[in-house]
C-alpha cells in the first residue's frame, strides 16, 4: 500500500510502512490546547509535524520529504520523552 502526496501537481508515492506507527493523528484542536498536524516548506524539503495518540500513547513526529524524491525520514518522540521534558504545553515548539 502507498500514500500519495501531491506537490505542485507532481505525485510523490511513499510506502505506508513508513507511517504505520503514526495513529490517531490530530487534525482539529477542539477543547483546550492541543497540537495539530501542520506542514511547512523549506527549500526542497517539506516537513509534516503530526501530534497524535491518546494519553500514554501520545507521540509527536516529524516527517521529512524531498520535493523530488518523496519520503526521506521521520523522527518520533513517544509519551515517555514528551512527559519527561514537559512537552505537552503550548510552549513546546517541536523539533
Amino acid at each position: 500500500m502507498s500514500l500519495t502526496i501531491k506537490i505542485n501537481d507532481k505525485d510523490l508515492q511513499t510506502s505506508l510502512a513508513n507511517y504505520q506507527n503514526l495513529y490517531e493523528p490530530e487534525f482539529c484542536n477542539f477543547g483546550g490546547y492541543q497540537r495539530i498536524t501542520e506542514a511547512y516548506e523549506d527549500g526542497d524539503n517539506i516537513y509534516v509535524y503530526i501530534f497524535g495518540g491518546n494519553a500514554a500513547d501520545s507521540y509527536f513526529s516529524k516527517l521529512i520529504f524531498d520535493k523530488t524524491n518523496g519520503y526521506v525520514a521521520s523522527i518520533v518522540a513517544d509519551y515517555e520523552s514528551l512527559s519527561k521534558y514537559g512537552c505537552f504545553g503550548s510552549h513546546f515548539i517541536g523539533f
